[in-house]
């Protein structure tokens, strides 16, 4: 696993054993390998093609093979959404 691609949220999920499914933000250098977008289906990113930034939910074993793909720029924990504070 290439911890230097993985947000400091992430990393400290990744180290509770029971987080087994974790919703993800990853981040794909443009443009891709021709073979990457297939690659990237088989672990369930369908919308990898078109976008930039792609979300899903992975298990543990699924980040960390993702961590090492050279193409794969960076894998962030997704967050709960607020509301901005009105003005």
């Amino acid at each position: 696993m290439q911890h230097a691609k993985l947000d400091a949220a992430l990393s400290n999920a990744l180290a509770d054993p029971s987080a087994d499914r974790l919703v993800v933000f990853v981040s794909l250098e443009k443009p891709l390998p021709s073979n990457a977008v297939d690659e990237l289906r088989r672990f369930g990113l369908t919308a990898a093609g078109e976008r930039r930034i792609v979300s899903a939910t992975l298990p543990r074993k699924m980040i960390d093979a993702l961590s090492d793909l050279p193409w794969v720029r960076s894998i962030s924990l997704s967050g709960s959404s607020r509301m901005l504070q009105a003005v």
